[in-house]
């Protein structure tokens, strides 16, 4: 009698393992939240200039890294109230990366054109006579290339109108 094991219901295995995989899901949940909270801050988006990707009122978890074009980004504004006749209603705004320095944004009745110092680049150094098009395939394979790594081959085209 002593040695005899005492038989247990299939409810009490199934009970163990879903008490233990709560318990794993509240330690990840542990383990994130303190992660983001050392890494992110919290932004709340007010108002509509970026309409259609962020409404107004989405929470919006940041994390400082290089930004790329295409990214969004959050600027902060704190410094620069009042300068070039801007104003700003809060700390920060939000916007999408369209150029960098070098880079040449044309705003012209309601449109947009940028010109990226990549096309200078190729023209310049290379002899390559290209537009923005162009330019900005040259952008995107080396970025490509850099991401693939040395002994990979990356081909692009430079479309022309003639």
């Amino acid at each position: 009698m002593l040695n005899q094991r005492k038989k247990r219901s299939p409810l009490f295995f199934v009970g163990s393992v879903l008490l233990g995989v709560v318990i794993f899901a509240l330690i990840l949940f542990a383990v994130f939240n303190f992660w983001v909270n050392q890494n992110c801050f919290l932004v709340e988006v007010s108002g509509d200039s970026m309409l259609n990707t962020v409404e107004d009122g989405d929470l919006l978890y940041v994390r400082e890294q290089k930004a790329k074009r295409g990214d969004i980004v959050i600027i902060s504004v704190k410094d620069c109230r009042g300068e070039g006749g801007f104003h700003f209603s809060g700390d920060y705004i939000i916007k999408r990366v369209i150029a960098f320095a070098g880079d040449t944004v044309k705003w012209e009745n309601g449109d947009i054109s940028i010109k990226y110092a990549e096309s200078e680049e190729l023209a310049g150094k290379e002899g390559i006579m290209c537009g923005i098009t162009g330019g900005t395939n040259v952008a995107a394979a080396r970025i490509l290339a850099n991401k693939l790594g040395k002994g990979k081959l990356v081909v692009t085209v430079l479309p022309d109108t003639a």
